[in-house]
């Protein structure tokens, strides 16, 4: 909320006085909101974004055998015999 109270410029608006404030308020106010939305989705995406990677960079499970021919074996696979 602090971010809308700062882009409305609300301050700056009412020492204009209370009518003219409050109708520069009311047309700024769903744009505002539209915005402040926006860039929080755009911060939460990139967030999972990098959480996505980083799981993906520590997952064992893909990992390549260390020599030619050896087995790898995961938490879920078993040998049967």
């Amino acid at each position: 909320m602090q971010t809308v109270w700062q882009d409305l410029e609300v301050e700056a608006e009412m020492q204009r006085g209370l009518l003219p404030g409050l109708v520069v308020l009311s047309a700024k106010f769903l744009p505002t909101l539209r915005s402040a939305t926006a860039r929080t989705m755009h911060s939460v995406a990139q967030v999972t974004i990098a959480k996505d990677r980083y799981k993906a960079c520590n997952d064992h499970s893909l990992s390549v055998p260390a020599f030619p021919g050896s087995l790898v074996l995961t938490d879920w696979q078993q040998v049967s015999a």
